[in-house]
């Protein structure tokens, strides 16, 4: 009994060397306890002894080889899933590296050819130097003559070198610049002043036109106002003769109104006629003498009918 109880221990171990190891731990321990129960159970039955040590180190074997071969699988896969991503990442580096290719010969090309333009600018730019060089050269070979007589101006004059003599050219030149300009004041002055003059005469002849254009005007208002006079006598005349024609004409509408009511009084029934129809009361009155009477027509006599009613009838 000793001896069974100091498997376990022994098993332990065991286990303990193998974490102390590798620490790599072992999923089918188990099927190891299971078998030392199985063995145990066989001892306790008074069956004869087996190999402990071999079986145990069979069985031992066993469960590590399949715990290999399924780490090995593990591995595999995981080695398959890594290289599959490491081809990928590949992949993609090498388009990332094509990309940044194709940019960087796009940037040499368009430096390349910022760089000729530059250099066209830049040879251009040194032949216009050059040319301005040579004509500033050919400038100063042709004002060297000036220099020379400029040099003996000064040995022939009271001047001691050849810049006081520049300073005087130059004064003289202020004084004919001055002198010029007080020239086109004065010319300026003088053409103003012709300016004016033909303003002026200009001026008179237009006063002399319009008054010769206003001579005959007060000849024409001094008729018109006379004509003017005569048309208004005239109109005075004719509203004269239009109140006296209304004036007439309302006699003779209140002479026909009056005969009207005479004969409405002499004929009574009749329908009344307007007050404003003059014509209608005239036709209504023509029959007046009949009912009135024959008028007396002796020498003296006054007549009683009015002198529309005689003319009438």
């Amino acid at each position: 009994m000793s001896f069974f109880r100091s498997l376990p221990k022994a098993h332990d171990h065991r286990r303990g060397q193998r974490s102390t190891g590798k620490q790599r731990a072992l999923p089918s321990g188990s099927a190891a306890s299971s078998s030392l129960q199985r063995l145990h159970y066989r001892c306790c039955c008074n069956r004869p002894p087996v190999d402990l040590k071999g079986f145990l180190k069979t069985s031992h074997s066993d469960t590590k080889l399949e715990n290999l071969k399924k780490r090995k699988d593990e591995l595999e896969e995981e080695i398959g899933g890594y290289m599959s991503l490491d081809a990928y990442t590949e992949q993609l580096c090498k388009e990332d590296e094509a990309y940044r290719t194709t940019e960087r010969m796009q940037r040499e090309r368009e430096e390349e050819l910022q760089k000729r333009e530059e250099v066209k600018r830049l040879r251009e730019e040194y032949v216009r130097l050059q040319d301005k060089k040579a004509e500033l050269h050919r400038q100063v070979e042709r004002d060297a003559v000036y220099q020379k007589y400029m040099e003996r101006a000064v040995k022939m004059t009271k001047f001691k070198d050849v810049p006081q003599l520049i300073s005087n050219f130059e004064r003289l030149l202020r004084f004919e610049e001055l002198h010029q300009r007080d020239a086109e004041s004065a010319q300026k002055v003088e053409e103003n002043k012709r300016t004016v003059a033909a303003l002026k005469d200009q001026h008179n002849l237009v006063w002399l036109q319009r008054n010769n254009e206003m001579y005959p005007l007060p000849a024409e208002l001094a008729k018109e106002r006379s004509k003017s006079v005569t048309w208004e006598r005239r109109w005075a005349h004719i509203k004269q003769t239009a109140a006296k024609k209304t004036l007439l004409m309302g006699q003779i509408k209140m002479a026909a109104f009056n005969l009207y009511d005479m004969r409405s009084g002499a004929e009574d029934g009749e329908e009344a006629v307007d007050m404003c129809d003059t014509e209608t009361q005239l036709e209504e009155v023509q029959n007046l003498p009949v009912l009135l009477g024959p008028p007396s027509t002796g020498p003296g006599a006054p007549s009683s009918y009015p002198p529309c009613l005689l003319t009438s009838r």
